[in-house]
């Protein structure tokens, strides 16, 4: 009988067993997922924040970005207006070494009618001769002048700047064959082959009048020159060249500046 109740007991318990499966596999899932609900929260709440910092990274960048792109175009503006204020300083020196030459240019036009080869002959023998020119005098420091449109020559364009260097090499000519004249020498120091070079690199178009009338025709073209440079320096104040190379600078700026902004952007918005 003994084996019997053992049986029933048994039999009791694992009857209770059965009855209490629900209840206990209820609290096993509700604490799992309890767990699970916290972990979950604790990872939004970390996803929440590092969104945060990554946010305020992007627009901290953005406001380097802009300050860069806006201190970058600044600069170019200053620059620019520098370099412009300087440019036009240059263009006064050059031309005012012109005004300054030009009051050679009635010893230029006095040595182009001489027949020169044989005045320089003649001086060398009569001091009478000599004489008939002391009433022509340099109304200009020659040194002044040089340094002066030197200072200038690195912000003028190179063909304003070979149009002044031929004109002061036809003035400068004119002055050396009369101090030869009133010094009475004998010979002409000239080089005859630098000067026309130098003349025919400004002025290429007056090659062939130039090699069928040699120095003596330079001071004839004195106007031209004048002319040539005066439009040049015109060119010069309009500035186009460096406008349109400015203008492409700061476009290139702005164009990186936005690509870099737009892949923020992208990085923001995933």
């Amino acid at each position: 009988m003994e084996w019997i109740a053992s049986l029933s007991t048994t039999g009791l318990f694992a009857f209770a067993l059965w009855l209490l499966r629900g209840v206990i596999k209820t609290r096993l899932i509700n604490a799992v997922r309890h767990e699970y609900e916290k972990d979950i929260e604790q990872l939004k709440t970390t996803l929440r924040m590092s969104e945060e910092v990554f946010k305020t990274d992007l627009k901290e960048k953005e406001k380097q970005i802009e300050a860069l792109r806006s201190g970058a175009l600044s600069a170019i503006m200053t620059r620019r207006n520098t370099l412009y204020a300087r440019q036009l300083q240059a263009i006064e020196d050059i031309w005012g070494a012109v005004v300054s030459l030009s009051y050679g240019k009635s010893i230029s036009a006095t040595m182009a009618i001489l027949k020169y080869e044989e005045a320089v002959k003649e001086a060398a023998n009569s001091e009478r001769f000599r004489k008939t020119f002391e009433w022509l005098s340099v109304n200009y420091d020659a040194n002044q002048v040089y340094n002066q449109a030197n200072r200038a020559r690195p912000f003028v364009s190179e063909l304003a700047w070979a149009y002044f260097s031929a004109y002061q090499t036809i003035i400068a000519h004119g002055v050396l064959r009369l101090k030869t004249l009133q010094i009475g020498v004998g010979k002409e120091f000239s080089d005859h082959d630098s000067i026309l070079k130098i003349v025919k690199t400004a002025l290429p178009e007056y090659s062939e009048f130039i090699a069928e009338h040699g120095v003596n025709s330079l001071h004839y073209l004195l106007d031209a020159i004048e002319t040539k440079l005066l439009k040049e320096i015109q060119t010069m104040l309009k500035d186009t060249g460096s406008d349109a190379e400015d203008i492409k600078r700061a476009a290139q700026i702005l164009e990186e500046t936005e690509k870099l902004m737009s892949v923020n952007e992208q990085m923001l918005e995933a």
